[in-house]
């Protein structure tokens, strides 16, 4: 796959960036309103479950890459056909993240700026990120990871000593009925972010150093897991649960009320610019999971071709389509049909066909 090594931290990092990432932003099950914690706390059950089954089966492939894995299970051809495929989801989850980027720096911070001029620099800056190879991307998130954690741990601190939150807001905890809460966590715990997680093994054999780094993994799960929760909490503490409804970014709602000495407002402009950077990340590790899965499927391509026509691709299918949509369009879409086209098939139907095939093929020898 590639000769490239990363630390251990930089791994949790990733999985910090990819649980979290848009979701900061988004939230998770916003139409449950105050019960939206319920939708995060499964969701990270199911991180939990779905880790410990992958790195059940790099285990059983002798930890191997996921392309290694794929030709071992189904044979060389189907097997490149199969990580080709995977590229195609990874490639796909990546737009779906550029795109959504570009709605929020649109819709909050330039308004009147057009879409050409929005998605153009960032598939520019895409393409730079994929000539400098996965190295320097994986110290950058060690940066992001940092800053992320810096803005969100002041921005409890301000809604603190602002006064702004109240518990009462909270309660009553579980005002929906059990038939209610099913259908406002399905699909989306069982596919974004936590069913992602998945995009971890395409990186794990590059990890130098993977000593406990099974069980390290799963304790930053549920940190992961934990800070969407308690972002939650505080949001709907801030808002109400009836504005996390109504509202497409609750946590900017909140960040908005916030002030600092009384005079400094609008950090909601302030924090935006640090949680998209979080969220450029987790594109970042959308588009070199790609790029490895066609580089391990189209082996006589050149990687610097390869990175054109990725880019290229990208850059057209979004000028094309962007201008056509709205906000809402792309978010009824996320929630409903993405998980169903992108997510369930490679996060839940190919590892449980490829790890029966490697039950079977472990038997036979």
């Amino acid at each position: 796959m590639t000769d490239e090594q990363i630390s251990s931290f930089s791994y949790y990092t990733f999985i910090l960036h990819i649980m979290v990432g848009t979701h900061l932003i988004v939230g998770i099950s916003s139409r449950l309103e105050q019960d939206a914690w319920v939708a995060g706390v499964i969701g990270t059950a199911v991180s939990l479950i779905l880790f410990i089954f992958y790195y059940r089966m790099y285990q059983m492939s002798g930890k191997a890459t996921v392309s290694d894995l794929h030709q071992y299970a189904y044979g060389k051809k189907i097997g490149r056909v199969i990580t080709f495929l995977y590229g195609v989801c990874f490639w796909g989850i990546a737009s779906t993240i550029l795109a959504n980027i570009v709605f929020f720096v649109q819709m909050i911070l330039l308004p009147y700026t057009s879409f050409y001029l929005l998605v153009i620099p960032v598939c520019i800056l895409l393409g730079y990120i994929l000539f400098l190879r996965f190295g320097a991307f994986a110290r950058t998130s060690i940066i992001s990871f940092f800053i992320i954690a810096f803005v969100c741990f002041f921005l409890v601190l301000l809604a603190y000593f602002n006064g702004i939150f109240y518990i009462e807001r909270l309660q009553p905890f579980l005002i929906h009925s059990v038939p209610m809460l099913v259908q406002g966590i399905f699909p989306d715990v069982f596919s974004i972010p936590f069913a992602e997680i998945f995009l971890l093994f395409v990186f794990l054999p590059m990890v130098s150093q993977t000593k406990g780094i099974w069980w390290k993994s799963l304790g930053v799960i549920l940190i992961a897991g934990g800070a969407l929760v308690f972002m939650m909490l505080i949001t709907a503490g801030i808002i109400g649960g009836s504005l996390m409804n109504e509202l497409n970014f609750p946590i900017l709602k909140a960040t908005e009320k916030i002030t600092l000495l009384e005079f400094i407002k609008r950090l909601d402009l302030v924090t935006l610019v640090f949680f998209v950077l979080g969220t450029f990340m987790k594109l970042g590790l959308f588009i070199f999971g790609s790029f490895f899965m066609f580089k391990e499927s189209l082996v006589k391509i050149r990687e610097d071709v390869l990175i054109f026509v990725m880019i290229s691709l990208l850059t057209l299918g979004l000028l094309m389509v962007l201008p056509a949509i709205s906000y809402e369009m792309l978010s009824e879409f996320f929630r409903n049909d993405f998980p169903y086209v992108f997510i369930f098939p490679f996060a839940y139907i190919f590892p449980l066909i490829t790890f029966g095939l490697l039950m079977v093929k472990r038997k036979k020898t």
